[in-house]
């Protein structure tokens, strides 16, 4: 009887840690896809403050830079 509880015990040490790796994993993608929302942010602040003025608003191309489209 004692090996089936230490196989029951190791079973369940098992399941919490998978289902413990599974919660953090969830909340690592989350939080990725919080950030990559705010990274685009940065990156447009960025374009329009160092890349505009030569690119154009949108990337459309002037006459001091390329069309980046």
């Amino acid at each position: 009887m004692s090996g089936r509880l230490a196989v029951a015990s190791l079973g369940s040490l098992l399941a919490a840690g998978l289902l413990a790796i599974g919660l953090h994993t969830a909340g690592a993608a989350e939080q990725q896809g919080a950030q990559a929302a705010g990274n685009a942010e940065r990156g447009q602040r960025l374009f329009l403050v160092g890349c505009a003025y030569c690119h154009g608003q949108s990337g459309e191309g002037t006459a001091q830079g390329p069309d980046l489209r």
